[in-house]
This record gives structure tokens, sequence and C-alpha cells, in this order.
């Protein structure tokens, strides 16, 4: 199966996704930039957690995905590297080499009441 090529409006939608779910998930301490680049896998999260900065990815080729894929599927992407965003402090609580009792937890908890906020009310 050929490789899929992005497009700039594949971007365009990657990017007016993540913005959308960065307000609705109230992930505003986070400055996020979104690029286009060659990546292995279709997108990826990096983050500065000092710095609160994140960089979302959305990869220029799409390895054996022959089919230009719905706007749906880019919009999926992006949502799935805006979660990895949300859950990027308690990944690096969990890999923490020392991490104290209750890290872990109160990391969890920050996570929760971020979407008690913005998905509950």
């Amino acid at each position: 199966m050929p490789n899929y090529k992005t497009t700039a409006e594949d971007f365009k939608i990657f990017q007016e996704e993540v913005d959308k779910w960065q307000k609705i998930l109230g992930l505003l301490d986070w400055q996020i930039h979104t690029e286009q680049q060659k990546l292995n896998h279709r997108a990826s999260c990096y983050t500065n957690h000092s710095g609160r900065i994140a960089t979302l990815t959305l990869a220029v080729t799409w390895d054996n995905y022959g089919t230009p894929p719905g706007e749906q599927e880019i919009r999926r992407v992006a949502f799935h590297e805006i979660c990895e965003l949300l859950l990027a402090p308690l990944i690096l609580c969990a890999e923490s080499r020392y991490v104290v009792a209750g890290d872990i937890d109160s990391c969890a908890h920050k996570i929760i009441r971020t979407l008690e906020h913005v998905l509950f009310e």
C-alpha cells in the first residue's frame, strides 16, 4: 500500500482541532505550537514541562495509508495528541526516578479536576 502525504488542508484541520480541544480541556496554561514534520508515526506530542510548552506535530507522510484520510481521521489524530498533553504531567510523574508518596495521586487528581471543570460543569 502506498504512503499518504498530508496536505496543507490536513494541517489546517489538525491545527483547528488542537486549538478547539486546548480550550475545551482547559489546557490554557500550555503554549502549544503545531508543525508538520517527518515522523515515524502519524503525529506526536513533545512537552517542555518547566516552560509549559508543547509541540504537536502532524507527520508529513502516513506510512501504509494509501487513500486520503477523511477529515474525521485528521481530527481524531489531533484529539489523540491533545489527550497526550492532558496526561503528560501524570506520565512525567510516573516516569520520574524519585517519586514521593502521593505525587502520582496528586497528578491524577489535577487531571480529574480539570475534567470536572470543563466537562462535568
